[in-house]
């Protein structure tokens, strides 16, 4: 064969080959297109040769209506997929480095995978606490109804802080060292914040050791909070803080702790002593941690077998009335006194318990303004606890975080990731000494001020459990995931959804899995009360001293016996919220149906919210406004199982004063014969008062007054 034919055929098989590769392209193209019309079945992971895909069964966007956006019904599939209809599209994810679901092209947005999609159990119509006194509601997280208000994207970015730095210092192997190079007559050095165990005039004293010498060379760190300063000819170049437990002042505290030990009693409800880790996050309703902590929940029920409370309800109106009983087992009425500006050593705090049974105790808040025993109170004159994180959150809201109300962070960090870091080092560093702890540890930042914003905080606690798994830091402890109260104000809180979630605050329990097969008698006792039971904070502390020696008998004698029940006993399926210490305003055992707001018995009942309210600002009339109603805002009939008298309706009805613009939401009965005046149950506060209360100094007060020099 000639070059020339030789050439001419070679053309000709060219053209051949690229129809025939042109042809298989166009029919793997269409293989692929039907493959992924396919809808699965969300109910299976995938198997086999398609092991490391992720599908996700998603409702179209035009068939949703108004529910939520595509990317939010990503996760709505996700966590619910035995909701969704035949009608539906797949959607293609890949797993990520660690072996969870993402978007092919998106690294913002975590999905769970399918095995994984028990982070929420699946949304069922009836109850989700059917007792025989308490029903509670079982809403939707994503109910169509709070669509608009409720930040609906699966995941939030990881939290930007405003301020951005460039450190310059590591620590390792409880070493720290410079990690940069100085200039020219620069010089490093640190020191250490601390409060020791003797008296202080005030809570917010603070102590320095003096100046070390920083260099590249490693130093060994002895203390927990740590101040850096570079300067150059007088002149400050670098100024950063640490927050962590180093090895060697967790075995001072431990050899401190097993010096303290009281005279044994026995009295123990369990043989082995437990880490307690008490971690919880301000203004988070169990439905909003399933809403914005879909990751951290997810991984905590697949990887611990999460124990839920379902009938978990607050006390009271704010974080302070609801913390101060699961810290003492008081109301706060009967703990307090006639003032909240007082300090607060001689209380019944749990902490004393355990430091008594020679446990190291911590105590670690992330902010020092706002924090449970400061805000309008005075504190301690003595630290409460071995570990106390004010000296730390004095500092730096003193010299780093001028503007940490505006974006909550301390430098370059969240005020969170603060905590969050410090709590995993003191987690650690005692597992590594086998040395049991009691932690209290809290977050009120992240969450408190807007009902969205828990979601910027998903990735790094997910990532934070998840640490502490890999250093096996758990294996002794019983962790309590939990809040205070839902969320307050604003448009979730004006919604039938959004009250029944004030009331309902997050409470899950991990618990050792060799525990549990130990105590499995206890522990099906303690799942019962979990899944079906009406509880409150009042249980939850008594449950606390049952891992303390002594502390049931220390609390009989401060004469608190008669407050509430242990999670590890039977709970009686009858109880109602008055049996649990749970006022009408605030029970969450209740249906509710919209109310005519021009009924006679709305308007009546409205009228007696005004008159309540300035009942109870009238010793202070020289400085708070009368109010008069401006507007009804909203009224809901309650149905409770636990009312019998045919005569009461219970209303909850949200109204607008004038001449301010508080709006206050109150539980009353009024009587349908008009026997009776409309009694006043409970009253909240649902708009934010800001400035306009600053005339008065009683942290009560402040709910209730508008301050006559600030509306005129």
């Amino acid at each position: 064969m000639s070059g020339c034919h030789f050439g001419r055929y070679f053309r000709r098989l060219t053209r051949f080959s690229v129809r025939i590769l042109l042809l298989i392209s166009l029919f793997a193209g269409f293989v692929l297109l039907l493959f992924r019309s396919v809808n699965y079945n969300t109910e299976e992971p995938v198997r086999g040769a398609y092991k490391n895909i992720c599908y996700l069964t998603v409702k179209s966007a035009s068939e949703c209506g108004e529910i939520c956006s595509l990317d939010s019904l990503c996760h709505y599939s996700a966590f619910y997929p035995s909701r969704v209809t035949s009608n539906c599209f797949t959607q293609l994810f890949a797993r990520d480095s660690q072996g969870d679901c993402m978007p092919h092209n998106t690294s913002e947005y975590i999905i769970q995978p399918k095995e994984k999609l028990n982070a929420i159990e699946s949304y069922q119509e009836e109850s989700l606490v059917h007792a025989s006194a308490c029903h509670r509601p079982n809403y939707h997280p994503y109910d169509a109804s709070i669509a608009d208000i409720t930040d609906r994207q699966p995941i939030m970015k990881e939290y930007k802080c405003k301020q951005t730095i460039k450190r310059r210092f590591a620590i390792k192997n409880d070493e720290i060292r410079l990690t940069t190079s100085t200039m020219i007559g620069e010089s490093c050095k640190f020191r250490y914040i601390y409060r020791t165990y003797d008296y202080a005039e005030t809570d917010e004293a603070a102590f320095f050791t003096d100046w070390l010498s920083l260099t590249n060379k490693p130093t060994e760190l002895t203390d927990e909070f740590v101040e850096i300063v570079c300067t150059w000819a007088f002149v400050e170049t670098y100024r950063d803080y640490s927050s962590y437990v180093p090895s060697k002042l967790a075995q001072r505290r431990a050899k401190e702790a097993l010096e303290r030990k009281v005279k044994q009693t026995k009295s123990r409800r369990f043989t082995e002593k437990m880490s307690i880790l008490m971690f919880g996050i301000d203004s988070t309703s169990l439905n909003q941690g399933y809403r914005h902590l879909p990751r951290t929940v997810g991984y905590l029920r697949q990887n611990h077998n999460l124990v839920t409370f379902k009938g978990y309800n607050r006390l009271q109106d704010n974080t302070f009335m609801n913390l101060y009983t699961v810290l003492t087992g008081r109301p706060v009425e009967e703990g307090i006194g006639i003032s909240f500006n007082r300090f607060f050593d001689d209380d019944p705090l749990i902490f004393k318990w355990f430091n008594n049974d020679s446990f190291v105790t911590g105590y670690y808040e992330d902010c020092k303004t706002g924090a449970l025993f400061n805000w309008l109170k005075k504190g301690f004159h003595y630290k409460p606890s071995d570990h106390y994180s004010k000296p730390f959150s004095v500092v730096a809201e003193q010299r780093i975080a001028k503007s940490w109300w505006v974006d909550f962070c301390y430098l370059d960090k969240g005020m969170h990731v603060w905590e969050g870091d410090w709590t995993s080092s003191f987690v650690k560093q005692y597992s590594k000494i086998n040395f049991t702890y009691f932690l209290w540890s809290w977050t009120t930042m992240v969450s408190h001020e807007n009902a969205n914003s828990l979601g910027q905080s998903d990735v790094y606690y997910y990532n934070l459990f998840r640490d502490l798994d890999k250093s096996n830091s758990l294996n002794n402890t019983i962790l309590v995931f939990y809040s205070d109260h839902g969320y307050r104000y604003g448009g979730l809180r004006a919604t039938k959804i959004g009250q029944n979630e004030e009331n309902s605050p997050m409470m899950h329990w991990i618990i050792p899995e060799w525990f549990q097969r130990k105590y499995a008698k206890e522990m099906e006792i303690f799942k019962v009360n979990a899944d079906n039971r009406l509880t409150s904070p009042y249980d939850l502390h008594r449950t606390l001293l049952d891992f303390a020696d002594g502390a049931l008998l220390s609390a009989a004698a401060a004469g608190m016996e008669n407050y509430g029940k242990s999670f590890f006993e039977p709970i009686d399926e009858k109880r109602t919220c008055a049996d649990a210490g749970i006022s009408d305003h605030f029970c969450g055992c209740r249906s509710s149906s919209e109310y005519p707001l021009d009924d006679k018995l709305t308007q009546e009942a409205a009228q007696a919210i005004v008159d309540r309210v300035n009942e109870l600002t009238e010793v202070n009339r020289n400085l708070c406004l009368t109010y008069q109603l401006r507007y009804i805002k909203a009224a809901n009939i309650n149905h409770r199982y636990d009312i019998q008298d045919s005569n009461i309706n219970e209303l909850l009805v949200t109204i607008g004063m004038k001449p301010s613009d508080a709006e206050f939401s109150a539980t009353v009965h009024v009587y349908l014969d008009g026997s009776k005046k409309a009694e006043v149950k409970g009253i909240s506060r649902v708009s934010l008062y800001g400035q306009s209360a600053n005339c008065v100094a009683d942290f009560e007060m402040r709910l209730y007054c508008s301050c006559k020099s600030y509306f005129n």
